[in-house]
């Protein structure tokens, strides 16, 4: 059978064999139906689309085209980080990209699937920095604290605009490599289900499907990868913190298997099951809304120290983390 694995615990599409043990394949069902007898099964697939344009860093407006090389295939693409659906919107004619944009988009012919989605950030670094303070990005972001967890919006004008340090930042933003995370919007906000506004429940059941991009500035080949992912931590899982921690899981049944990629350079591994973006957490701007307790360096410098000489300890790479094309803040490896 075609590897087209299901997607647990998300909006989206599985195949399924003619019965159970057998090892025929059916088709790719449309529907999924957890602990139900299988849907619809179709064999037709499409091919996998084209995107005109690289994701990563742009800084002029550009057209981006959506391609997909099997006759009679629709294009259909989302721009908030929602499952692109049969019935949703068809993508028809090039799109003019001037702002940071996500786009998740998937081929249909016959109603069947593509395999695999395309998703790609596309990051205008003048545009996050503008991002209103306090303000969602659109109506899929809550206003209001959803089960008592407050989120903390846009870029903060003490320092954007601050006299002092608005000529650095833009420079600033540079100096770091971007992770770009795409989670359907329910799959993290949802008052039920969503795993960032139920944080401290853990496990299996609180993995959700996720995509991951690693975009450099320099143009030096990053990753994009499927994946699993949950919320990390202890107290940093509490609703009063706005900025939580994240497991990634890369797993078969999520497309591709362990990530491999030199996450540290020349140092340590470079095959990886799982990796964990961690916020700093007692020391950090969003601990009980000390903004002058925010010291990223202390632990990193302890962990460097030590590795410098000869003692165990953890290797570390800073990021910014866009989510669901929204800044989310620095977070480490």
């Amino acid at each position: 059978a075609p590897e087209f694995p299901p997607q647990k615990n998300d909006v989206s599409y599985g195949w399924c064999r003619e019965s159970e043990g057998s090892e025929e394949f059916k088709g790719y069902m449309l529907t999924t139906t957890p602990g139900a007898p299988n849907a619809f099964g179709t064999r037709t697939l499409s091919d996998e689309i084209e995107a005109s344009e690289d994701p990563g860093f742009y800084e002029e407006p550009f057209e981006l085209n959506l391609s997909c090389d099997t006759e009679g295939a629709k294009i259909v693409c989302t721009f908030d980080g929602t499952t692109p659906l049969a019935d949703g919107p068809v993508f028809s004619s090039p799109l003019t990209v001037g702002k940071t944009t996500i786009v998740r988009a998937r081929a249909f012919k016959e109603e069947a699937p593509c395999t695999p989605e395309f998703t790609g950030t596309y990051v205008f670094l003048a545009d996050v920095i503008a991002a209103p303070d306090g303000v969602p990005p659109n109506e899929l972001w809550p206003t209001n604290a959803v089960n008592k967890q407050r989120l903390d919006y846009g870029m903060d004008t003490r320092i954007t605009q601050s006299p002092d340090y608005k000529d650095d930042v833009l420079p600033g933003m540079k100096q770091l490599p971007f992770l770009s995370l795409v989670v359907s919007p329910a799959n993290l906000l949802d008052a039920e289900t969503g795993i960032y506004v139920n944080a401290k429940s853990s496990g299996e059941l609180w993995e959700r499907r996720a995509h991951i991009e690693l975009l450099n500035h320099d143009g030096s080949a990053g990753f994009s990868r499927d994946c699993g992912i949950r919320i990390r931590g202890s107290s940093s899982r509490g609703s009063h913190n706005p900025k939580h921690s994240f497991h990634l899981y890369f797993r078969d049944e999520w497309g591709g298997g362990k990530l491999e990629y030199p996450l540290f350079g020349d140092e340590g591994i470079k095959s990886f099951k799982k990796i964990d973006l961690r916020t700093t957490q007692t020391f950090s701007w969003h601990f009980e809304g000390d903004a002058y307790q925010s010291t990223y360096c202390r632990d990193e410098f302890v962990r460097a120290l030590a590795l410098s000489m000869g003692l165990p300890a953890t290797r570390s790479r800073f990021y910014h983390l866009l989510l669901n094309g929204h800044y989310w803040g620095i977070y480490a490896t």
